[in-house]
């Protein structure tokens, strides 16, 4: 006869095996799991396997790079389009500190120009910061061939105390812009002259809301520990089935939006790109610092699209950034526009030649080009302010 005893000895036995077993089994998944996401980073850090590459091929970016060889168009756009960005109070992130072969990033948030000058800025330069987004910034393009870059030399040769600091930064718009020269203001950094490029983002943001909003209100409104779900291979493997499902689903798309609906989200944009020049312009007079608007030329407005080796992906004529183009050149002289603007966007309507590096970004032509444009402005506030400087003397 079985005793109470040995019952609750056997099924305590049982219990134990299958906990055990079922611990192991759950630990030789969690490891099969980590070396497979492990083999999967290891393989998404190739060079090759960057983002550009793999969405447009080598046969295009070859067309955009001409004399460049495969190995090094691969490790320029791995450079620009691999790096994790860092966050920044305020203005959400900024473009981490890096040292590659082709990109240099300031641990300040600026990238860096050939002969750049130190940081913090000498008050015996004449010192100009440059923000805008990641056409500014200059991505997919080397240290020496970005808009800053070939500003610089062009200006030092009519000043030579000038020193430039490229805060161009992937995504921004105006509202950040503002935000971070408050910032570096608020810092004690003041520059001599403040350059705003805009127009390319200014109307993706169409509740005035930065790139990485919606992943910071899931933090904050779950409280979940970012660090823990990135790199957990058991919540990795769910997020993976999580977005595959949904890619099953075959969601139907958004119906497009009306043409009055575009004409109200493009008026809103302009009306917000406004507001915050002229709280810039306010905040600039405070400190004394000239300051210049620049708005930007863009692929799909005024610029041939036979001539864009990557129209072919999806690049269309018109778009919320297109119409807002239109918008902003029917009505200028009407709005209210900085006192000193400057509009780059027809730039490129007579170019003969390709102007880009991938659908947006500029490539060392038309970085050139409006480097020579914003030199012409540039010099002549560079000269206004010293006949100021003498008349106060």
């Amino acid at each position: 006869m079985i005793t109470t005893f040995e019952r609750c000895k056997r099924l305590y036995q049982t219990t134990a095996v299958i906990a055990l077993n079922t611990i192991l089994l759950f630990g030789v998944l969690y490891c099969i799991l980590a070396g497979v996401f492990a083999l999967r980073d290891a393989w998404k850090t190739r060079p090759e396997n960057n983002l550009v590459s793999r969405d447009y091929g080598i046969e295009a970016l070859r067309k955009a790079y001409p004399g460049w060889e495969d190995s090094e168009i691969h490790q320029l756009l791995f450079e620009h389009w691999m790096r994790p960005a860092e966050y920044e109070p305020f203005t959400q992130y900024l473009e981490a500190p890096f040292r590659g072969q082709f990109l240099t990033v300031h641990p300040a948030g600026f990238r860096h120009i050939p002969d750049q000058a130190p940081w913090p800025p000498r008050p015996d330069h004449f010192n100009i910061f440059l923000f805008g987004g990641s056409t500014t910034f200059g991505y997919g393009l080397p240290d020496d061939q970005t808009l800053a870059a070939f500003l610089q030399p062009i200006l030092q040769a009519l000043h030579p105390e000038v020193a430039l600091y490229n805060f161009g930064r992937a995504g921004y718009y105006s509202s950040q812009e503002l935000t971070l020269f408050q910032r570096l203001l608020a810092d004690g950094i003041q520059p001599d002259l403040a350059v705003f490029i805009d127009g390319m983002n200014e109307f993706f943001y169409e509740n005035d809301e930065p790139l990485h909003t919606a992943r910071l209100k899931t933090v904050v409104n779950s409280r979940y520990t970012e660090g823990f779900e990135t790199r957990n291979p058991a919540v990795r493997l769910a997020r993976n089935l999580q977005r595959y499902l949904r890619s099953m689903s075959n969601p139907q798309a958004p119906p497009p939006p009306t043409k009055a609906a575009t004409a109200t989200r493009v008026a809103k944009a302009v009306d917000r790109y406004l507001h915050n020049c002229r709280q810039a312009e306010a905040v600039a007079r405070h400190y004394a610092i000239p300051t210049l608007f620049v708005w930007q030329p863009i692929p799909n407005y005024r610029y041939n699209l036979d001539l864009h080796p990557f129209a072919q992906f999806g690049l269309k004529e018109r778009g919320p950034n297109a119409e807002g183009y239109q918008y902003l050149e029917v009505n200028r002289e009407a709005l209210d526009l900085p006192e000193n603007f400057l509009w780059l966007a027809d730039i490129q309507q007579d170019a003969t030649e390709n102007l880009y590096v991938d659908q947006i970004h500029y490539n060392p032509i038309l970085s050139r080009q409006m480097a020579l444009s914003l030199a012409d402005k540039i010099h002549v506030q560079i000269d206004s302010k010293a006949v100021t400087n003498e008349q106060s003397q």
